[in-house]
């Protein structure tokens, strides 16, 4: 009998799963970013970390990397710390969202990380350095307007 109980539950978990696979995904009107939010500090932090990885990667290929690639990746950092400060705009906008101050000031590390190996790769007043320093500007203006939120 117990045997018997066991097959039946096997046999209906199978049909199941068989029914679940055969379901169309495209009547499936959930997005992966619906179904798991991200939020602002979130996106934020991961581009942040981006941002330091390829910092850390012009760095470590100073001598090797092509000029072109170079280019690329600065663009790219750029890009991303234009990103990160509308990410913190967004924090700053938001009143939902509640951040613990330990997580803003693990995020101003990062940004003094950043400020480290920033000036360890970019040299000169080019457009890019240039622009890299006042996205980082704008970066520090956010977090520490969010810190000073957060302690009033």
């Amino acid at each position: 009998m117990k045997h018997v109980k066991a097959l039946t539950a096997l046999l209906f978990a199978n049909a199941i799963s068989l029914f679940s696979a055969t379901v169309d995904d495209e009547k499936m009107p959930i997005s992966f970013d619906q179904a798991f939010p991200s939020s602002w500090y979130t996106k934020a932090l991961d581009v942040c970390m981006q941002v330091w990885a390829d910092l850390e990667g012009l760095r470590a290929s100073r001598d090797t990397i092509f000029p072109e690639d170079r280019e690329l990746l600065l663009h790219a950092a750029v890009g991303r710390m234009v990103y990160a400060a509308t990410c913190l705009e967004q924090m700053c906008v938001d009143k939902n969202q509640a951040i613990p101050a330990d997580d803003l000031l693990y995020l101003i590390r990062i940004a003094d990380r950043i400020e480290e190996r920033s000036r360890s790769v970019l040299s000169g007043d080019n457009e890019h350095t240039l622009c890299f320093k006042r996205m980082l500007g704008q970066l520090r203006q956010k977090l520490k307007l969010l810190i000073t939120k957060k302690s009033s």
